[in-house]
C-alpha cells in the first residue's frame, strides 16, 4: 500500500478545521474573519512586556488604502493592543488615497506600512502585518525610536562597533 495515503489523510483532517463552515477543535464554526484577526494570548503578552518599556512618546503612523489593502483589518487590530498598551505610544492612521500626493513618505502607495517616530529618527518603517515570528522585531522598533536599545548578542554589538560608516538595512521576509 502507498505510504503517501497515510500523510495524507491525517492532512486533510487538520486542514478541515481550517476551511470555512468546518467546526474547529470543540465544535465551534470559527467565521474567516474571526480567524484572520485573532491574537493569540502569548502575543498579547509579548506586546505588553515590549510596550511597557517604551519610556518616552512614539507615534505610529500606519498608511493604507483603506480595507482593500490585505492585512489592514489585522494590522488596525494589532496597532490598537499596542496603543492600549501604553500612554507613550500612539497610532495615527492616514489614508493614502485621501492625502494630497506626496504628503506621505516616498515609496508609500499601499499598506499597510507603519512608521516609527519617536525620540530618535531613524527613519524606520515595517510595511505589511508583523505577525508570527515578525511580531518581536516590529515591537523591538518601537522600543528602538522610543531611545531604547534591545539587547544584542556580544557578536551583534561587536560588529556594530566597528562600523566606520552609516548602513542601510532592509530585510524582506516571506510568510512563515
Amino acid at each position: 500500500m502507498d505510504n503517501r495515503r497515510f500523510l495524507i489523510i491525517p492532512a486533510l483532517i487538520l486542514l478541515a478545521g481550517l476551511l470555512p463552515g468546518c467546526p474547529a477543535p470543540g465544535g465551534e464554526t470559527p467565521t474567516q474573519a474571526d480567524r484572520s484577526t485573532r491574537i493569540s494570548q502569548d502575543d498579547r503578552a509579548l506586546i505588553r512586556e515590549k510596550v511597557g518599556q517604551v519610556t518616552d512618546p512614539v507615534t505610529i503612523h500606519f498608511y493604507s488604502r483603506g480595507d482593500q489593502d490585505k492585512g489592514v483589518k489585522n494590522t488596525r487590530k494589532l496597532l490598537g493592543l499596542i496603543d492600549q498598551a501604553s500612554g507613550m505610544v500612539s497610532v495615527e492612521e492616514h489614508n493614502i488615497q485621501a492625502q494630497p500626493q506626496g504628503a506621505q513618505p516616498p515609496g508609500i502607495t499601499r499598506g499597510p506600512v507603519m512608521v516609527m517616530e519617536g525620540k530618535e529618527a531613524y527613519g524606520m518603517r515595517y510595511d505589511g502585518y508583523p505577525t508570527r515570528l515578525e511580531l518581536a522585531p516590529f515591537l523591538d522598533s518601537i522600543l528602538i525610536a522610543s531611545g531604547k536599545v534591545p539587547p544584542l548578542m556580544d557578536r551583534s554589538r561587536a560588529s556594530l562597533e566597528n562600523l566606520d560608516q552609516d548602513v542601510v538595512i532592509k530585510v524582506f521576509v516571506t510568510p512563515d
